[in-house]
């Protein structure tokens, strides 16, 4: 049996049959792999024969890649706090609270297309 990494997607499996995960799409028994367990698997790196924690400058370019996926996540998040208000809102207060919603979620998905890094955008929480 043999510990295995998904070479598009850093997946690892563990204690599979071989023959049923290609070369071309599986790094099979790589150094550095137990290693990469402790890495985020969209920051794992096959180089020839081993497994590495992507350097700080591909990490950037990783995370310029994932940039619109977690915007367009932000914004669903953002949007279900808001719904979550309005829910848990009374009737003498529905008005008030649409109306703080609707600002708070301009003004967040504003913040969330003007994020340039991760950072940024994890910093983007709205409550009402």
């Amino acid at each position: 049996m043999a510990t295995v990494i998904n070479r598009e997607t850093g997946e690892i499996r563990f204690s599979v049959h071989t023959p049923d995960y290609p070369d071309e799409d599986f790094g099979i028994n790589l150094a550095g792999i137990q290693a990469a367990m402790n890495v985020p698997a969209h920051y794992r790196v096959i180089d020839g024969d081993a497994v590495r924690e992507a350097t700080a400058g591909e990490k950037d370019v990783v995370d310029q890649q994932r940039l619109p996926q977690l915007k367009e996540a932000k914004r669903d998040d953002v949007g279900e706090v808001l719904r979550e208000a309005l829910r848990a809102a009374g009737i003498s207060e529905l008005a008030g609270v649409m109306a703080a919603a609707s600002t708070k979620y301009g003004q967040a998905v504003a913040e969330i297309e003007a994020a340039t890094s991760l950072a940024q955008l994890d910093a983007i929480s709205v409550e009402i």
